[in-house]
């Protein structure tokens, strides 16, 4: 009965002796919980075949410790390996929620000469990997890696819009080449420390969560006194460590020249109390 609705809403007819030409679809959205992956695997592929430009898919699932007995439903599996790759040239914007991404997805999916925004919510990886030369927004939210050890890769250098906030098990980010696009990143403590927060020097706003003092300061050395944000107008931080005497805010400041508006949300100093929630403007 679904798969024939399926069918239906996808408009796969067929004219009595050949197939009729089908128009490439302008977006196609898919919600379906885990047990029902299987039988929506058909519209996915059929979905996939009319070139879509968004492709959204979301896996939900009531049991939080589903995870622990049975992996979450791969993307691309073997029935979209078979179909997907060569449709999806004119793939623009990619929202995916609830998945294992397979070790092909980066050839599959993130190879798109055309993909401009990825957002990836609540999923496992298993790519160590992720290069896009036409990608302008990455957001990653709750994903971390299936079984790997070491560092996630971005190469993204079009990239204009930044966001991760993973898991405490995610691998911390690296960056490959420069992003000189980039506006606006946002960063969970576990994405990296400052030596990926040194690849964002190129950015307008940066909102930055749950980093210690360790991770935000280079060595106390004269000659090294961290990356310079020369286009900083913009910077939020959430339950940051400050440092003794505030050293992380004042190296900041002191680096970020055109600085206009500064956010504190509980941080604390170094052996002190949090600092509430503070919003000041330079004059």
């Amino acid at each position: 009965m679904f798969d024939n609705l399926g069918d239906i809403l996808t408009l796969l007819h067929q004219a009595s002796q050949q197939p009729l030409p089908q128009p490439p679809l302008d977006a196609f959205r898919l919600r379906v919980f885990c047990s029902d992956f299987r039988a929506a695997r058909r519209w996915i592929w059929r979905a996939l075949e009319r070139s879509p430009a968004a492709f959204h898919l979301r896996c939900d699932n009531d049991d939080p410790l589903a995870y622990l007995r049975e992996k979450w439903p791969s993307f691309p599996d073997l029935v979209l390996h078979r179909h997907g790759g060569a449709y999806m040239c004119r793939l623009r914007t990619v929202h995916l929620s609830g998945l294992t991404l397979s070790s092909d997805f980066v050839d599959k999916v993130t190879a798109s000469p055309v993909l401009e925004e990825l957002h990836l919510e609540d999923c496992r990886y298993e790519f160590c990997r992720l290069a896009s030369r036409s990608l302008k927004k990455l957001f990653m939210n709750r994903c971390g890696p299936e079984y790997l050890t070491g560092t996630l890769v971005l190469a993204v250098p079009r990239i204009v819009s930044l966001r991760i906030n993973g898991r405490r098990s995610s691998l911390p980010v690296t960056l490959e080449g420069e992003m000189p696009s980039l506006v606006t990143a946002s960063l969970a403590h576990w994405a990296g420390d400052l030596g990926f927060l040194c690849s964002l020097h190129h950015a307008r706003s940066l909102d930055l969560s749950g980093f210690s003092a360790t991770a935000l300061l280079v060595d106390d050395e004269p000659q090294d006194d961290g990356p310079v944000f020369r286009n900083l107008r913009t910077l939020v931080l959430n339950a940051c460590d400050l440092g003794a005497e505030g050293q992380v805010l004042r190296r900041f400041l002191r680096n970020a020249p055109g600085l206009e508006t500064l956010t504190l949300r509980d941080c604390t100093f170094a052996g002190g109390s949090g600092s509430g929630s503070k919003k000041r403007k330079r004059t």
